[in-house]
């Protein structure tokens, strides 16, 4: 008998729908013998989120998605409106994508999962309670969020950002050898500057000029320690990270300077894929990061950071892993301040918390992955 698909065999013996059996029959012993064969998960799973948009963070997050599901058909969606079909599970995540803009993608009578998302504020706490009858299982990535929403009747269990499942692939990464100075990456956000002049919010606009000039002083200065890679996270037109890192770039001083060869400062026009940043960052001895996965990558690396960030998502994964000295306050960016932040930074405790919080997050997400797939495969 070879593979069959039916729930039984010749004689009536009952295989588990998730077992696919084939059974080897020795002469004389027909319908006796019987070898159970695991079946491979195979499915059909689309994932809803900021896919396709040029977001290296996102991006990411497909990457993720195959060492979670090596073995399920994956497809990736961000404005399609997709069709119900019994064979597919649709997934929300990963990301802050609890919003409707990314809910309309799902069809309207299909229950959904979510997987690393995170919750922006209020109304989404409200918004995810009126979903939750439809939501088979909920991983988020804060921990404050999965305290709130299980206050409110919602079963919510937490995961730290699926990117860090990515951290096995890295760990036998050779480090490339450092140059005459340290490699300090400057990971830059143009985002809230566009939102803000579409939105016409002057006070923020005023606020992000400052933050500018600010900042090209400080790497001015710390030029001199570090050789320094202004490097764009996004290059979708609403967040055109290369433009903030321009402008930054032109107000410096020093960047004609070169260092064995090599300028003082260097200005990546392009977003890297997810794994060739993971890969320039493992050469890294410093992130300053705008970017919620700078930290994240940074994390995963080991490699010390500050967030120089403006979200509650940065602010909150730097509380929530005790890094907050790591991180400067939304709208009190100075040069005093950051070169305060750097210098603890280059502490050795520093680096060493950053070494094994990477390890305790990729534990832990690897964990949840392994609930979340189960919970595929039961449905």
């Amino acid at each position: 008998m070879g593979k069959n698909n039916s729930l039984r065999d010749i004689n009536g013996l009952f295989i588990p729908p998730a077992l696919r059996y084939c059974a080897a029959v020795p002469p004389g012993l027909v319908g006796v013998w019987l070898i159970i064969v695991p079946r491979r998960f195979q499915v059909n799973v689309s994932f809803v989120g900021w896919y396709g948009r040029s977001n290296c963070g996102d991006e990411a997050f497909k990457e993720a998605h195959r060492v979670v599901l090596p073995d399920a058909a994956l497809a990736w969606f961000c404005e399609e409106r997709l069709a119900a079909n019994p064979d597919t599970r649709f997934v929300l995540g990963g990301g802050d994508v609890f919003l409707d803009y990314y809910l309309d993608c799902i069809p309207a009578d299909a229950n959904f999962w979510v997987y690393g998302v995170g919750i922006g504020g209020t109304r989404e706490y409200d918004l995810v309670v009126a979903h939750k009858h439809r939501i088979n299982g909920i991983w988020l990535r804060n921990r404050g969020d999965v305290e709130v929403l299980n206050g409110l009747g919602v079963q919510a269990h937490y995961t730290p950002d699926s990117v860090f499942n990515l951290r096995k692939q890295t760990l036998a990464w050779v480090r490339p050898p450092r140059g005459l100075l340290p490699r300090l990456y400057v990971i830059l956000s143009n985002n809230l500057y566009q939102s803000a002049q579409r939105e016409g919010l002057i006070g923020r606009l005023c606020y992000l000029e400052y933050f500018k000039h600010e900042l090209a002083s400080s790497l001015d200065w710390l030029a001199q320690f570090y050789q320094i890679i202004l490097m764009p996270f996004s290059t979708d037109p609403n967040d055109f990270d290369p433009g903030f890192c321009a402008d930054v770039y032109s107000l410096m001083h020093k960047f004609n300077r070169k260092t064995n060869g090599d300028p003082a400062v260097r200005f990546l026009g392009e977003a890297p894929s997810p794994m060739k940043a993971l890969e320039m960052l493992h050469g890294a001895d410093m992130v300053l990061t705008m970017k919620f996965h700078g930290l994240v990558f940074a994390t995963l690396l080991g490699v010390p950071f500050v967030n120089i960030g403006l979200s509650r998502k940065n602010q909150m994964f730097c509380a929530d892993n005790g890094l907050s000295h790591l991180s400067i306050e939304d709208y009190s960016f100075s040069k005093d301040r950051l070169l305060e932040k750097v210098k603890a930074a280059e502490s050795p405790e520093a680096r060493l918390a950053v070494q094994n919080l990477g390890a305790e997050l990729a534990g832990l997400a690897e964990v949840a992955a392994a609930k979340f797939r189960e919970s595929l495969r039961a449905s």
